[in-house]
């Protein structure tokens, strides 16, 4: 039988353990020393970065400039583009989606060069 690694064994949790879990006592549930909740600390953490997320969205759709986001993979597939893209390819969200996928190599489909050319680039 094979033994577990450490990375293993650090996630086993002791019978111990399973009982505080059961009873409502698990990290969740516990206060901080200094008192505080930390459901209020995660709370309020998540929604400061849904403020930034917002923030951020704001920035790239009022500037004008087309931004593109990318995975370096086959076909580089679109994570995230703002607005100003799909109106410089004369498209909207929706219609470039059904036309062309979500990758750019469907964009430059019968366009192979500089498709190979952006792709070396990157």
């Amino acid at each position: 039988m094979r033994q577990p690694t450490k990375d293993e064994q650090s996630r086993i949790l002791t019978e111990d353990q399973k009982a505080s879990i059961a009873q409502g006592d698990d990290d969740f549930n516990r206060k901080d020393p200094s008192g505080e909740d930390p459901r209020e600390e995660i709370e309020r953490l998540n929604e400061e970065l849904r403020r930034q997320i917002t923030e951020y969205d704001m920035l790239m759709a009022s500037t004008g400039v087309c931004i593109i986001k990318t995975e370096l993979a086959d076909g580089l597939p679109v994570l995230w583009c703002n607005e100003a893209t799909y109106r410089a390819v004369g498209y909207t969200r929706e219609e470039y989606e059904a036309q062309f996928g979500y990758d750019l190599q469907g964009y430059f489909r019968n366009r192979e060069a500089p498709f190979i050319q952006l792709s070396k680039a990157l």
